[in-house]
Order: C-alpha cells, then sequence, then structure tokens
C-alpha cells in the first residue's frame, strides 16, 4: 500500500503543481512553466493510466475504483488539508508570499477543478471527515491491497495534461 500512496503522491504534486507555483499568485505562470506543468500533468496522468491498467485495489476482499475511491481522494484531501493549512499560516500571521492569499490559494483550487465531477464528488467523500494532514487515512475504512491483475487492461489514451485554469488559459494564448 505505501508504494502506491508515494506514487499517487508524486502524482498528486503534479496535479496541484498550478496552486503550489508561487508565480500563479503574483501575475501568473510564465508560458514556460505553464507548459512545463501541463507535460508534467499529461505524464503523471499517463501512469496513473498504466498502473491502472496493470493493478487493481481491493479491500476486505472487494475491488474497488482505485482511481476514484482512492486516488481522487487522496488527491481531494491534498488539496483540502493544503488550503486549510494556509488558513491556519494566516491566522498565526505567518509571512505571506506576494499576492498567495487565503481567498487566491482558494479560486486557484476552484480554477484547477471547477466542473471536474470526479473531483467534485472525491473532496464530497471528505465532509464531515477530519482532514487533519497530507497522509493518507490509516484507519481500517482507508486500507487497501494491491493486486497484479492476471491481464493488462485496454488504456484509455485520451489524456492530456490540461486543468480547468489551462482550459481557460488556452482559449486566450495557445499552449
Amino acid at each position: 500500500m505505501n508504494g502506491v500512496l508515494d506514487l499517487f503522491s508524486i502524482c498528486i504534486l503534479t496535479e496541484t503543481s498550478n496552486i503550489l507555483n508561487l508565480q500563479t499568485y503574483d501575475g501568473g505562470m510564465s508560458l514556460e512553466d505553464r507548459k512545463c506543468c501541463v507535460e508534467a500533468r499529461h505524464r503523471s496522468r499517463d501512469l496513473l493510466d498504466w498502473f491502472f491498467s496493470r493493478y487493481q485495489l481491493v479491500r476486505a476482499g472487494t475491488v474497488l475504483d482505485g482511481y476514484k475511491d482512492v486516488y481522487l481522494r487522496f488527491l481531494a484531501r491534498v488539496v483540502i488539508a493544503l488550503v486549510q493549512y494556509k488558513k491556519l499560516a494566516t491566522k498565526a500571521k505567518i509571512r505571506q508570499l506576494g499576492r498567495c492569499t487565503t481567498a487566491a490559494v482558494e479560486n486557484q483550487v476552484d480554477r484547477c477543478f471547477k466542473g471536474v465531477q470526479e473531483y467534485q464528488t472525491a473532496a464530497a467523500y471528505w465532509n464531515g471527515k477530519e482532514v487533519d494532514s497530507f497522509a493518507w487515512p490509516s484507519d481500517a475504512e482507508h486500507i487497501f491491497g494491491v493486486e497484479l491483475l492476471s491481464k493488462p487492461k485496454e488504456r484509455s489514451g485520451a489524456l492530456n495534461g490540461l486543468t480547468t485554469d489551462d482550459e481557460m488559459y488556452e482559449k486566450q494564448q495557445p499552449l
């Protein structure tokens, strides 16, 4: 389980790169940096597609939808924790870098995931549950196993690295 969570963590880092990049809050990322983020997300999404075409995640003998039930929920948990930590830093009067305010981070999260129903569903999963860290929970409800599929599934192949924010940007200036 831990190796898979490590893989997912790397993918989550690329998925949130627009949110984490301080240039986002100080005039916007350069075209080159945005392209690099898009390419990193594309490679990350391709890696996830490959992983889920060869492995399945199981809990108590039940096959999970690993992408939705684990990866997207993990991504949503990290994003929720990121916003919560930003709020705590603001409350504690920790020095703010540039225009990276809590509202700006929340806006960027919205810009990246607005209209992405699978992400919204994953984020809603955490409603009423404590999200106090970036870590995947270790309680019985969240522990899973990993099984190699006897025959790989066909890969989707229709992946890109764009977020909703990138798509809006691309309408103004092609990437």
